[in-house]
């Protein structure tokens, strides 16, 4: 393989790892706006629980209140009726999930921004070198 193979295998590498690094950074966002939706879901089912009023309001991510339970999608469109209580661990557990996650995509988007970087510096210097040897050779 010579340099200019080389070289055009190292920017396909670099090319897919910046394709894997804004994926990444969307799935992020998106764990992101789902822990904010947890996070007020949480937050309304506590003030709910001393407001204690029969009231039939969704609190998102598919948890209902019906007086002083709670209807808690469990997935495929499948509802069981918890208790409060339960439904505050069911969100603790999602949430946690969630922020196991985030973390996890974060650290693999570390790795592949660093990853990046040293491609970066080695294109560059192997594209000037490249563009050196040429010029080198055409006098």
């Amino acid at each position: 393989m010579n340099k200019e193979e080389e070289i055009q295998d190292k920017f396909y590498f670099y090319q897919i790892l910046k394709s894997q690094e804004e994926h990444l950074e969307e799935q992020i966002n998106s764990l992101g706006d789902s822990l904010g939706e947890i996070f007020l879901s949480e937050n309304c089912l506590e003030e709910i629980k001393k407001q204690k009023k029969d009231i039939f309001p969704s609190l998102g991510n598919g948890i209902f209140l019906i007086g002083e339970k709670a209807l808690v999608e469990i997935g495929a469109g499948v509802f069981v009726k918890k208790s409060l209580e339960d439904a505050e661990e069911i969100l603790k557990k999602r949430r946690e999930s969630i922020e196991k996650s985030m973390q996890e995509m974060s650290n693999t988007l570390l790795k592949i921004k660093k990853k990046i970087s040293e491609l970066e510096e080695v294109l560059e210097r192997e594209i000037n070198q490249s563009n050196i040897n040429n010029l080198l050779h055409n006098f």
